[in-house]
Formats: structure tokens, C-alpha cells, sequence
């Protein structure tokens, strides 16, 4: 039984990502009568350093399990 594409992977952390910018813009309205011209780009990026946060750490977690199939099949 396979996992999910590496491809199917990314596109949902990215997703994740820039619904995490916009939640933390919406949080930033939110908080502040005006919105300043740098705050949505800052939110846009913190979206977006969560979503390579997360692509990264699911990598890690794919290479490793992929490395425990591979000692395992070759341990019989």
C-alpha cells in the first residue's frame, strides 16, 4: 500500500501555507483599524515559511520511512 504523491504532498502544504497568511492577515485586520502596506506581505510570507516548514519536515518523515521499508525488506 502506497502513500500520497510527493506532488499531492507539496500542493496541500502549500495551501496549508497561504491559509495560514491569510489567517494571520485576517488576525492582523483583526488587531489594527488599517492594515499597513508591508503587513499582508509579512503575513503572505509566515503563510509561506509554514508551508515549506511543513514540506520539509514531511520530507524527512517520507526518507525515513522509505529507509525503514528498505532494512526491513532486507533483514528477511
Amino acid at each position: 500500500m502506497r502513500g500520497p504523491s510527493f506532488r499531492w504532498i507539496i500542493t496541500n502544504c502549500l495551501l496549508i501555507g497561504l491559509a495560514a497568511g491569510l489567517l494571520s492577515l485576517f488576525v492582523l485586520m483583526l488587531q489594527h483599524d488599517q492594515v499597513l502596506a508591508q503587513e499582508p506581505v509579512r503575513a503572505i510570507l509566515v503563510g509561506e515559511t509554514i508551508a515549506v516548514s511543513l514540506i520539509i519536515v514531511l520530507g524527512i518523515a517520507n526518507l525515513i520511512e522509505h529507509i525503514g521499508r528498505f532494512w526491513n525488506d532486507n533483514r528477511r
